[in-house]
C-alpha cells in the first residue's frame, strides 16, 4: 500500500501518513460507538437505533 501510494499516486510522505490516519478513525471510534450502544438504551432498544441510524447516515 505504501509502495502504491508513493509511486502511483505520487503522494508526500506526510500526505501518505495523513491518508493512513484518516482511514484508520473508524477502527479507533469502534470500541467507542460500541460501549455506547450497548450501555445507553434508545426507546428501550440497545442495538436497533444506532443500526438504523447508521445506515440513514450512509444512504
Amino acid at each position: 500500500v505504501v509502495y502504491y501510494m508513493k509511486e502511483d499516486l505520487l503522494l508526500s510522505p506526510a500526505t501518505s501518513a495523513l491518508v493512513w490516519g484518516i482511514s484508520r478513525i473508524p477502527w479507533i471510534l469502534k470500541p467507542i460507538l460500541a460501549f455506547t450502544s450497548d450501555s445507553i438504551p434508545i426507546l428501550g432498544y440497545r442495538r436497533k437505533p444506532y443500526l438504523i441510524g447508521s445506515a440513514a447516515v450512509h444512504v
